[in-house]
């Protein structure tokens, strides 16, 4: 494969390239909830395949907002569907165009365990799943008949950057006065827990591979 890998850091990008001597690896800055960063990804690509576009993508940006429910701001919900549910659209609304003219193509979303099941203090993250999951099937019905495929990714626990965002966010939340307090201060001893089963992102990009 040739992989165009994005992200919104260019060092985290500049590394990656770094450990991938000899593979066809292209790195391209984007930001998924900025659309003139999206455009430029786009535009990269097509110069860069000749107006081909890419025969797969795939949807991994996210992250985890955590904490009660009840507590969660209107910023912090709102950024969190930003990132986990319009920008996975936006990417896709502007990848997609080619592969359908085309008549092939594939999108691989990754959602999680927590797009099947809803856990405490994950509510509004695990929302972003769900919806990730319903709209994959409707794409993957609304497509199908222009040759373009849909793959639903569920990780569990998984040892990247991604916990510790969390935790951070359940911080924020922590009040001793608050009547969510003793659930909020055992933050810690549920990230020990969930590290006990966490597995490498190896797994995953190999069903990411699988599916592509």
């Amino acid at each position: 494969y040739r992989v165009f890998a994005t992200g919104r850091s260019e060092r985290a990008l500049a590394s990656l390239k770094a450990e991938a001597p000899g593979y066809a690896l292209d790195t391209l800055p984007l930001d998924v909830t900025d659309p003139a960063s999206i455009e430029a990804a786009r535009r990269a690509v097509d110069e860069a395949t000749g107006g081909h576009g890419l025969d797969a993508l795939v949807n991994n940006a996210g992250y985890g907002t955590a904490g009660p429910a009840e507590l969660c701001t209107d910023a912090d919900l709102r950024a969190q569907y930003d990132v986990n549910v319009f920008g996975l659209m936006a990417v896709t609304r502007a990848f997609l165009p080619a592969m359908r003219e085309r008549g092939a193509g594939r999108v691989v979303n990754v959602s999680s365990i927590g797009g099947r099941m809803t856990l405490p203090l994950f509510g509004v993250y695990n929302s972003t799943k769900y919806a990730i999951e319903s709209l994959t099937d409707a794409l993957r019905m609304e497509l199908r008949p222009f040759g373009v495929y849909f793959s639903l990714i569920e990780p569990g626990v998984i040892n990247t950057g991604f916990a510790d965002r969390s935790m951070n966010e359940v911080g924020k939340y922590h009040d001793d006065a608050s009547p969510y307090a003793p659930v909020t201060a055992r933050a810690a001893q549920m990230r020990e827990l969930a590290d006990r089963t966490g597995v490498g992102p190896e797994g995953i990009a190999r069903a990411i591979e699988r599916a592509i």
